[in-house]
Formats: structure tokens, C-alpha cells, sequence
């Protein structure tokens, strides 16, 4: 093994291990994309069983500024109120999302997201009157969140009666597994290729090491022996 005594030198030290932190690292990747996965899957599980239960009449600490979004974001509530009649404007992709506070018969307001419109479209006042709504409770959104310093909760509307014939229903987010899994498999890939790559720096290296001890091993001297006569 004496042709791999190169491996001992302070340059390959250093490339090897270089080449094992960088092994570990693109590991360590892949696992962590494949608990992202696993992550994704249980919250799909999680939107969709919540998605799939009944309108309910909101229970206390499910919407407004108080409301833990973890207790019953997802969950879809039947409120009946007013609105208030303002409407904001929540920039998105190609257009907006209408914002409008809706005055509940018990006297909570709650905010209310009526659904997107596009961005060419007129921004039109809410249902006027008694409105039944029914939506689903979301958390506030951290653009919310930031420029109006809102939070807990507030609801997307799914459909109301008399309809808000002024934006578009939102609905509930594809539930994909996204792109995690590929990366898993993209990060493990690329953790082989560089020991492949390693193996074969060591084997060129030590293949003109060889080819010269088998030089010296073929042309060695014979030692002069005199024989007895």
C-alpha cells in the first residue's frame, strides 16, 4: 500500500477532508429536504381535514385580533352581520384582495377577506344589509400584520348571501408535496458523485506510482553470485 503513501501529504489531507464535509453537508441536505417532505405531507393532512368539516358558528378565540390561528385556522365558520362598507386593497400577484370589516349580531367586527379581483378591475363596495357568509379562518397576513400592525385572525369568504358580486372567492391553496423529494434525491446524487470523484483522483494519482515501483521491480539487479566449482 506504500502507493497510496501520497494520501498522507498536507494537500490531500486538506482535499479529503474538504471532500468529507462537503459529502456531509450535501447529506445532511437531502434529510433535511426529506423532513421538509414529511412536514408538507402532515400539513396537507392537517388543511384538509379541517377543510372537510362543517360551517360552524365561530367558537370563542377562533377570529379577531385575540385569536390563536392555530385553534381553527383552516376551519370554515357561518357568520351572519353587516359590513361596514370600507374596503381595503391587499396587492397580490395580477391584481388584489378586498379587505372589509364585517360587524357580526353580537357586535364582534371581524375582518373579512371578500376574495381578489384584477388589477384593472373597480374596487366595489361589500353586500349591503344582513349578510350570511360563510369562510374559512386564516391567519392574519404578515403584510397585514406589518403595515397595519393587525393580528390573529380573520376570515376568507367562501360564499355569502346576498353574493358579493365584487370579487372573486379565494379558494383553498393546491396541497402539493412541492419539489422536496427531487432535492432529496439531488443532494444524494450529488454526495456520490463527489466520492466517485475522490476515488478517481486517488486511483490517477497512484496509478504512474505504481507503473514506476513495477519499473524498478523489473529492471532491479541481480546480485553477482559466484558458484563453487
Amino acid at each position: 500500500m506504500t502507493m497510496y503513501r501520497f494520501l498522507l501529504k498536507p494537500k490531500w489531507v486538506i482535499f479529503t477532508l474538504a471532500v468529507g464535509l462537503a459529502v456531509v453537508l450535501m447529506i445532511s441536505l437531502g434529510f433535511w429536504q426529506i423532513r421538509r417532505l414529511d412536514e408538507r405531507r402532515d400539513f396537507n393532512t392537517f388543511v384538509a381535514q379541517r377543510s372537510a368539516m362543517p360551517a360552524t358558528s365561530p367558537l370563542e378565540g377562533w377570529i379577531g385580533p385575540d385569536a390563536d390561528p392555530e385553534t381553527a385556522e383552516w376551519r370554515q365558520v357561518a357568520l351572519v352581520g353587516t359590513f361596514e362598507g370600507r374596503t381595503d386593497t391587499l396587492p397580490v400577484s395580477g391584481g388584489y384582495q378586498l379587505i372589509s370589516p364585517m360587524t357580526l349580531n353580537d357586535g364582534t367586527t371581524v375582518l373579512i377577506n371578500r376574495g381578489g379581483t384584477d388589477v384593472t378591475a373597480t374596487i366595489t363596495a361589500p353586500p349591503q344589509g344582513t349578510v350570511e357568509l360563510i369562510g374559512r379562518v386564516r391567519r392574519v397576513p404578515s403584510v397585514l400584520r406589518r403595515a397595519e400592525g393587525l393580528t390573529g385572525t380573520y376570515v376568507e369568504a367562501i360564499s355569502s348571501d346576498p353574493a358579493d358580486g365584487g370579487a372573486t372567492a379565494l379558494e383553498v391553496p393546491a396541497l402539493t408535496e412541492g419539489q422536496h423529494l427531487s432535492y432529496s434525491l439531488q443532494w444524494f446524487t450529488f454526495a456520490g458523485c463527489v466520492i466517485v470523484g475522490w476515488v478517481m483522483a486517488v486511483r490517477r494519482t497512484a496509478r504512474p506510482q505504481q507503473a514506476r515501483r513495477g519499473r524498478r521491480s523489473k529492471h532491479q539487479a541481480i546480485p553477482w553470485r559466484d558458484d563453487p566449482v
